[in-house]
């Protein structure tokens, strides 16, 4: 049985785009009322964990039908840019050459875009949102994942342990962060892994292979071990 890894793709702080300025290229959403909506989703409810809150972000996003709007905080569109104000799900706004990537490689429920004309850029672009998958929806094996415990409290303190499933985790969500995922082998592998007690968002091997060949501007391949690590046991 074969490890199938999944890299993270992310915003890139190099230099070449940068070029001397403070932070990524990005877009800022300029549709009236768009972010307090979502934001409203997230705190107008009482909820135990985040999972409701992807539940009514999407239901929100297929209902909306308003075509979005933005401006980009320096001149000259990337093909991955950032996109804010932050939300969770919400991850960057893209061209149409990742969105044909994202398209060969995965399957229409792993993500969702929306259209965002984006001023002073005639290319369509689009926003990536991604939904948080539960552990058992993801597939994750407990027995293949490690968590490191962060509760200082605790006389494991900065171990990795192997947890007995979801409902440990749940109960004690703030006691431990993932640091090595694992998927089983008979669940369908999705193209995009956002999975429950991981904030990282992680990608299909085929995909990062696509960003560097067709040299996707903007974006970054997180090598291993810098985070979380995903992986997918295959037969």
């Amino acid at each position: 049985m074969t490890r199938i890894y999944y890299p993270e793709i992310e915003l890139s702080w190099e230099n070449k785009y940068l070029k001397n300025r403070s932070y990524p290229q990005s877009v800022r959403i300029t549709t009236p009322g768009f972010l307090e909506n979502i934001q409203r989703l997230l705190y107008d409810y009482d909820d135990n964990d985040v999972r409701p809150y992807f539940q009514r972000l999407h239901s929100f996003l297929k209902q909306d039908d308003q075509r979005l709007t933005g401006v980009m905080d320096y001149k000259n569109p990337l093909d991955w840019m950032g996109v804010y104000y932050t939300c969770w799900g919400m991850v960057s706004c893209i061209n149409e050459k990742v969105k044909s990537i994202l398209e060969k490689n995965c399957a229409d429920s792993d993500y969702l875009l929306k259209p965002i004309s984006v001023k002073g850029v005639e290319d369509p672009y689009y926003v990536l949102f991604v939904y948080m998958l539960s552990f058992e929806e993801a597939g994750v094996v407990f027995s293949e994942s490690e968590y490191a415990v962060v509760d200082r409290n605790s006389s494991h303190f900065g171990e990795k342990i192997h947890l007995n499933g979801p409902e440990e985790y749940r109960k004690h969500q703030l006691d431990y962060v993932p640091k090595r995922l694992c998927i089983h082998p008979l669940i369908k592998k999705k193209g995009i892994y956002f999975i429950e007690s991981c904030s990282h968002i992680f990608y299909a091997p085929e995909i990062a292979k696509s960003f560097v060949a067709n040299k996707v501007s903007g974006a970054r391949i997180v090598p291993a071990n810098e985070n979380c690590i995903l992986t997918v046991l295959s037969e």
